[in-house]
């Protein structure tokens, strides 16, 4: 499957076998708190901790050579128990596609550097 690189939003199938099920896997990875007690809590915690992982499932059909549009978005709190959320994240987008709807290949990932204020 070919991805648009430049804001991942489109899907074309380049090969030759429908694609019938696809998945995209979010994980967002705190790098840095901008609140200096937050940041300090932060460096206590492990790379579990400090990560959160969505999928966002489509059930839709995609033929050789055909493009289709897919969008996804995560919503942000502000502040989580009094923490203020505000700082410097990594976000990883993984596609991953399935000819039956059961076997998933991942077929691209990228990674995102973003700074929440």
């Amino acid at each position: 499957a070919d991805v648009n690189e430049k804001d991942i939003e489109y899907i074309k199938n380049d090969g030759n076998i429908t694609i019938v099920g696809v998945k995209v896997g979010v994980t967002i990875y705190v790098m840095e708190l901008h609140s200096k007690g937050s940041n300090l809590l932060l460096k206590t915690m492990g790379d579990e901790e400090r990560s959160r992982y969505y999928v966002v499932s489509y059930d839709t059909k995609i033929e050789p050579n055909e493009q289709k549009i897919l969008k996804a978005s995560v919503r942000t709190v502000k502040e989580i128990k009094g923490i203020d959320l505000a700082g410097t994240y990594r976000v990883t987008v993984t596609l991953f596609v399935s000819p039956d709807g059961e076997n998933y290949q991942r077929v691209h990932s990228k990674v995102i550097e973003l700074e929440l204020s």
